[in-house]
């Protein structure tokens, strides 16, 4: 429960300010992937998505890696990937803005994403039904992406690929952390088909619009603590 309390007062500090993206790689959050992180109540990592997440993790080197937690608000996992509640759909489009139509089709899912902002780096990758035409959700994701309207320090780049047959995985985040990211795949899964990699369009928020950023998900953490897990 300690642990619990402190990952999320950090998550609460740093999360709540998208708008500070140079939070990031470049200034010295870069990391072992076993550097001692809090951890919350026990999560899962245990599927193939997750799985393939930790391999390409698991590429990068010391001087590449930065603080990550994985899986979702119910079970939090330090320092790698987590599996997620797939009937959340809710999260799912926050953090991953799939159209909800796709929702529908995600049967497996597992996240990995930068502990202080989602916008310099968070991947996700999910296993789909048989039926699901990849490079038709891929364009579906794209057109969800490029009407987000973004807050500061909204992230440059995004990716979608195909790592192995019946898995897609999305990415976005800051352009150097990207690249680096898709070498890792590449070396992880030498198969792996890259279906989009471009940079994402900059909007001019209209008035009265709510931006897409990091905060909401952790306001959602803090509810959650603040209902269950006060011991």
């Amino acid at each position: 429960m300690k642990g619990k309390r402190i990952l999320l007062l950090w998550l609460l500090i740093f999360g709540l300010l998208p708008g500070c993206a140079d939070t990031s790689v470049e200034q010295g959050l870069s990391v072992p992937r076993n550097m001692a992180v809090p951890a919350t109540q026990e999560g899962a990592a245990v599927t193939p998505c997750s799985k393939i997440l930790g391999d390409i993790w698991d590429k990068h080197t010391v001087g590449e890696r930065f603080l990550v937690y994985g899986g979702d608000s119910q079970y939090l996992l330090e320092n790698g990937p987590g599996d997620l509640k797939i009937s959340d759909t809710a999260m799912l489009r926050q953090r991953f803005f799939l159209p909800e139509d796709l929702c529908g089709k995600v049967t497996q899912g597992a996240a990995l994403e930068h502990l202080l902002n989602r916008n310099v780096f968070c991947a996700g990758v999910f296993h789909m039904e048989e039926e699901t035409d990849p490079v038709q959700m891929a364009l579906q994701w794209k057109n969800s992406l490029d009407q987000i309207q973004w807050s500061g320090g909204r992230p440059q780049r995004y990716l979608i690929a195909q790592p192995e047959s019946g898995f897609l995985l999305l990415a976005y985040g800051q352009t150097s952390v990207l690249d680096t990211f898709l070498i890792r795949m590449n070396q992880a899964y030498p198969e792996s088909q890259i279906l989009m990699y471009q940079e994402i369009p900059q909007k001019i928020l209209p008035r009265g619009l709510q931006p897409a950023n990091s905060g909401a998900f952790f306001v959602t953490l803090w509810k959650d603590f603040g209902s269950n897990g006060r011991a």
